[in-house]
């Protein structure tokens, strides 16, 4: 995404879709701080990834959740 404008202009196109339904946007496999930075810039609601956690079994998160 970082690397490739055409991939950000493919998100901005998703997340502006989205956002005319109605509907929340996860994005997913989130591993740099640039790819952080760009979706913020892009204002998509929430994602997850690498960079905030390792894969996890369910007690594992569980556990993280409360």
């Amino acid at each position: 995404m970082v690397e490739k404008r055409d991939h950000a202009e493919i998100i901005k196109t998703i997340l502006t879709l989205a956002r005319s339904l109605g509907i929340s946007v996860v994005a997913e496999g989130i591993e740099t701080f640039e790819q952080l930075t760009e979706l913020r810039r892009l204002q998509c609601d929430a994602g997850q990834g690498f960079l905030f956690a390792k894969p996890a079994d369910a007690e594992t998160a569980g556990g993280l959740l409360g």
